[in-house]
């Protein structure tokens, strides 16, 4: 293999110099040494085959810009545990994206708030929350929604055992956040067990929701 490599890098400097040695106006489209020319290459001088394995070319390009090819796997490798890591996007009526401590976050405060509610009341809540995050008065981080002075009593508990999210509540935020639901208006800002101002928008179970 070691032979081959060789061989192949020296045929592939050798037509990149050959080509880009021509005229000045050569783009780099027209010479550039890519793994397709490599292939090439290797099979004009009977060194690959129809048996030649992409893994193969790949190391050839690869030692040709100074990279092993158990290197470039390791490379790759990274790159695709650093995208998978990311927050996955959702799709819903407020834009929101949240990373999964976020959502245990929001979890835990819904839990506290309405984790006896049905999933309907439970889904209000939630939207009362991302409401909040796009208001011009509330407008801010989960967090910062969250702990707000004087809004969500529940924020010191939790971490309390009491605060561990149902599968329920888990599927309820799923659903928010996924935008299948719309049960509330962007100026439905409050939700308390009695209505926070005349301006009532509906009543599921033990919450009154109110708008601005």
């Amino acid at each position: 293999m070691g032979k081959r490599i060789m061989i192949a890098l020296g045929l592939s400097l050798f037509y990149c110099l050959s080509v880009f040695g021509g005229e000045k106006e050569t783009t780099y489209q027209e010479g550039a040494c890519s793994l397709d020319t490599m292939a090439g290459i290797v099979d004009e001088n009977e060194y690959g085959n129809e048996n030649a394995s992409i893994s193969f070319l790949q190391e050839v390009q690869s030692i040709a810009v100074g990279e092993s090819y158990a290197e470039l796997k390791e490379r790759a490798k990274a790159s695709a545990a650093q995208e998978n890591a990311q927050p996955k996007l959702q799709g819903n009526r407020w834009g929101i994206f949240l990373t999964p401590s976020e959502v245990d976050l929001l979890a835990r405060i819904v839990m506290l708030e309405a984790g006896g509610e049905s999933p309907l009341g439970q889904q209000a809540v939630i939207e009362v929350i991302f409401n909040r995050m796009v208001s011009p008065y509330y407008g801010g981080s989960l967090e910062h929604v969250l702990s707000a002075s004087g809004q969500f009593s529940t924020w010191k508990m939790r971490y309390s055992a009491q605060a561990a999210p149902t599968p329920q509540v888990l599927a309820s935020i799923t659903s928010v956040l996924q935008g299948e639901t719309n049960i509330l208006p962007f100026q439905t800002l409050y939700f308390s067990r009695r209505p926070q101002n005349r301006h009532v928008q509906v009543r599921i179970g033990g919450h009154a929701f109110c708008n601005q």
